[in-house]
């Protein structure tokens, strides 16, 4: 009888796992933006430039990142939010290197 609760137990806390695994995501995504904002705001001089295309360019990953948000939100599977949040990350900290430094 203890093992069955065991493994009852077991099997809740990996569905659990399973289930907030994009809120972990999404979690870890927001804090790595602030923090990409903290360095955006910072004084320190930018170390180059960038063309007006460079900026144009780094600008549409952000329009996919959120075309996966939009697909995520439809879906609500976890491997969606996960792939939202780590492509709105990396799109979002692409965009405010690019544009700390033009």
């Amino acid at each position: 009888m203890a093992s069955k609760i065991t493994s009852l137990i077991e099997t809740v806390k990996t569905i659990e796992d399973e289930n907030s695994r994009g809120v972990r995501a999404l979690e870890t995504a927001i804090e790595a933006i602030g923090q990409e904002m903290n360095t955006f705001n910072s004084k320190d001089p930018p170390q180059k430039t960038v063309s007006p295309e460079e900026l144009i360019k780094v600008t549409r990953p952000i329009t996919v990142a959120t075309g996966k948000a939009v697909a995520a939100g439809n879906s609500l599977k976890q491997d969606d939010v996960v792939a939202a949040a780590n492509t709105g990350r990396k799109a979002n900290s692409d965009l405010l290197t690019t544009c700390k430094v033009s």
